[in-house]
């Protein structure tokens, strides 16, 4: 409880916004939240499971299917109320976040 008070305090006495203040400290390029419309929710999955899987340093289906390799790492996770997929990816490199984001929409949006 002390450590976030602590941490509250230091980050008022800026006028940037906490988010501003701690990017620089941030190891990943992220996507940010990127939803897609697909027709079958579960072969996408499905695809996406048997292209990635086998490599992975791990896979967890807890929410989704998440995917980790040690340069990145993903999830991709079906909406309970739409016809979406929601692809998060962070990557050690903004080129690698592109690269790798880019390769999964493609498979999800064919």
């Amino acid at each position: 409880c002390i450590v976030v008070l602590k941490l509250l305090q230091y980050f008022s006495r800026s006028d940037q916004p906490i988010a501003d203040q701690i990017r620089p400290l941030r190891k990943y390029s992220h996507s940010g939240e990127i939803n897609s419309t697909v027709a079958d929710k579960n072969a996408v999955m499905a695809k996406i499971k048997s292209a990635y899987a086998p490599t992975a340093q791990a896979v967890s289906e807890l929410d989704g299917i998440t995917i980790e390799y040690p340069d990145y790492w993903f999830n991709v996770r079906a909406s309970n109320t739409e016809s979406l997929l929601r692809l998060n990816l962070e990557a050690r490199s903004q080129t690698l976040c592109t690269s790798k984001t880019q390769e999964l929409l493609n498979i999800i949006r064919t």
